[in-house]
Parts: structure tokens; sequence; C-alpha cells
């Protein structure tokens, strides 16, 4: 049970990595990935807990109503922002 522990918490450290390298690039392609490796190598109940979490982290960023100003969510592909028009004039 520790060595599944601890394989998570190396999946956590390769997701935030992945995600800070790439942001949001190709992230659909990792999240299946992680769900599947998940999926055979612990438990189920954690594979479900992880993919709930992922998806309402995701629900929040992509959210319309978002206070990020640099993305917003259109018809299910990010859209980044002009820094400069978001600027009052």
């Amino acid at each position: 049970m520790a060595e599944c522990g601890f394989k998570n918490y190396l999946i956590w450290l390769e997701l935030l990595n992945h995600i800070s390298l790439t942001f949001f690039h190709n992230l659909h392609k990792f999240f299946l990935y992680l769900f599947l490796h998940n999926l055979f190598s612990c438990t189920t109940l954690f594979t479900i807990n992880f993919a709930s979490f992922l998806a309402f982290i995701l629900r929040i960023i992509t959210s319309p109503n978002s206070s990020n100003p640099f993305i917003h969510n259109h018809i299910g592909h990010f859209e980044f922002r002009d820094s400069l028009s978001q600027l009052p004039l």
C-alpha cells in the first residue's frame, strides 16, 4: 500500500510539472494517460477520486466567469487573451 501511495505522489509531481511546462497544451492526452496509468497500477477508488478532482479543477480554471484575464474557454478550446487589451484606457 505504501508503494501505491508513493507512486501517486510521483504522479502528482509529474502532473504539476507537465502543467507548468505545457500550460494546457495537449493536457487532455496527459489526463487520459494518467487515468489509464492509475487504473492499472493502483486502486479503482483512487482513480475515480483523482479523475473527479481533476475535472473539478479544470471546471474552475476554464469557467467563462473565471477571474483569470488571460484564459477564456470558448467551445471547449483554450483561447489566450491579449493582456494589453485587458488594460483600461
